[in-house]
């Protein structure tokens, strides 16, 4: 996604999604949740800058156009600037009104989801990983000393089950972070 002509107007709605995606909200009660973790937004992370990379770069030509087509036209409505009751019925609005824009808004959030539990640093690490218990990558490199990377395919680990596409951490990480505490006893 280029930063051309719109570009910043994009990657601020961009921004915005990305906040929407992952957004800061209170720990669990348990007392047991890294507070840092659940106050971290994806715009703590520059995810939104890891998604326009994305983008532009991994994604084939028809479905990056669409993606910044999409951008494009939240950025007219000045998404980014609207306050979050009026974005939030806007945003389901689309949805209701567009299959393309449904689809384009849920492949936005899976990539910043993505990103947001799986891109490491320059140090290699990233720092939602300890929170979720994921130790980081393996040092394993090839498969069985063949020199080449192991390929794994859900098929293959539970060829009776289907993948779910939403990560359920992530899914979860809004609701049960939402209300207060008090509220709940």
């Amino acid at each position: 996604m280029g930063l051309g002509t719109g570009g910043q107007r994009r990657l601020a709605v961009l921004r915005t999604l990305a906040d929407l995606a992952v957004p800061s909200v209170a720990p669990p009660c348990s007392g047991e949740a890294d507070p840092a973790f659940w106050a971290r937004r994806a715009s703590d992370l520059d995810i939104a800058d890891a998604v326009a990379g994305t983008i532009a770069t991994r994604l084939q030509p028809r479905d990056a156009a669409g993606l910044t087509e999409l951008l494009h036209a939240l950025a007219k409505l000045q998404v980014h600037r609207l306050p979050g009751p009026i974005r939030g019925a806007l945003l389901a609005g689309l949805r209701r009104a567009s299959a393309d824009a449904a689809r384009g808004l849920d492949a936005l959030r899976t990539i910043t989801l993505l990103l947001f539990y799986g891109l490491a640093d320059a140090e290699g690490t990233n720092p939602n990983w300890a929170a979720v218990g994921y130790p980081g990558p393996s040092t394993m490199t090839t498969a069985f000393g063949t020199g080449k990377a192991p390929r794994v395919t859900a098929g293959l680990l539970a060829p009776h089950l289907e993948v779910e596409r939403r990560a359920p951490a992530a899914a979860s990480r809004g609701r049960r972070g939402s209300r207060s505490c008090r509220a709940r006893a």
